[in-house]
């Protein structure tokens, strides 16, 4: 996307090698720390640190646009404020999980974790679980339609 525009006016080749890099640095995070980092902060607290990761992740695109147009598209700051927004990123899918056909990584995501781990008892698990993956597919169907 150009710089008139909101963009940083990068090169095809470096936009994927920054998507690639991300995918494989989130999935191997995920596979080394994902565990531990459950035991330590339990699914709530992981949840919430996700949620809270929300307006972090949309701040800064104004900024490192006004960064790149002042430094020029490749400097330091540029490619910093970028890797911070990918492990922003990052942490919120360790919370949401992430499954795309176009990867080969899918996590489960704490959240549905958290709802399994909050089922009054086991008999209503199916139940609890059934219903959280249809409202999560309701909202997949509607959220792109009504943004539109």
């Amino acid at each position: 996307m150009a710089f008139d525009i909101g963009g940083l006016d990068l090169d095809l080749p470096k936009i994927g090698y920054s998507i690639g890099s991300y995918g494989a640095g989130r999935a191997i995070f995920q596979a080394l720390y994902f565990a531990h980092i459950v035991r330590y902060f339990d699914e709530r607290g992981i949840l919430a640190a996700a949620i809270s990761t929300f307006f972090p992740i949309l701040s800064p695109f104004p900024v490192i646009n006004l960064i790149a147009r002042s430094n020029g598209k490749n400097s330091p700051a540029v490619w910093f404020l970028i890797t911070t927004l990918l492990v922003m990123l990052a942490s919120m899918d360790m919370a949401y999980g992430k499954e795309s056909p176009d990867t080969l990584t899918s996590s489960v995501g704490t959240i549905f974790m958290f709802i399994t781990a909050s089922v009054p008892n086991k008999r209503s698990l199916g139940v609890t679980n059934g219903l959280s993956q249809m409202i999560a597919s309701i909202a997949r169907a509607i959220g792109p339609a009504s943004s539109t």
